[in-house]
């Protein structure tokens, strides 16, 4: 593998609806062999956060449910959401967090950044942690309506958490990673 070398060759727009699709030509090489034409498409998302946020004094954890398309039902996550262009992560994770469940949260921890599927989009994720009381909910929150966002605040105890994972109900892999993060560093 390292004597191969890849080359975009072509890169042009597949699709440009809500997401977009970028269609690219690669020709990958090495010493021994002649080279070969790859083409591949990446959903093209950019840059996201998300956070998994303790509340102290009612010893739980808060999610979102909202519904997803993909999968035809109503799921339980973090709160997260997308960078707008020259946005800073961690004044986008207290937007939406604002956003979706109404908390104004202060100084979240960056837990780290990862690639969130590298085989087809180009979506890097920063995860964060941060603690709070029921008193930081200054707003009702439940999402933007002009984004005809539908979200519904969730509180969970740790038990409930971890039946959760185990059962399969909470199958969200920026909860799962944050919490199994929370779980060898904080707790």
């Amino acid at each position: 593998m390292k004597n191969l070398k890849f080359k975009i060759e072509e890169e042009k727009l597949g699709f440009d609806g809500h997401l977009k699709i970028q269609i690219g030509k690669i020709s990958v090489s090495s010493q021994n062999s002649p080279s070969v034409e790859l083409n591949r498409e990446k959903v093209m998302r950019g840059e996201s956060v998300s956070i998994l946020i303790y509340e102290k004094d009612t010893n739980s954890f808060l999610f979102v449910r909202q519904y997803r398309y993909a999968f035809n039902r109503l799921l339980t996550e973090i709160p997260a959401g997308k960078l707008d262009k020259n946005e800073a992560p961690e004044d986008c994770v207290k937007k939406e967090v604002l956003e979706e469940i109404g908390y104004k949260i202060e100084n979240p921890k960056i837990i780290t950044s990862c690639y969130i599927s590298p085989g087809y989009t180009d979506e890097r994720m920063h995860i964060y942690y941060c603690e709070t009381n029921s008193h930081a909910r200054i707003a009702i929150g439940g999402g933007l309506k002009s984004e005809k966002e539908f979200i519904e605040l969730v509180k969970l105890s740790e038990q409930e958490i971890e039946l959760g994972i185990k059962n399969g109900e909470l199958a969200d892999s920026k909860l799962i990673i944050a919490y199994w993060w929370w779980k060898l560093n904080v707790q």
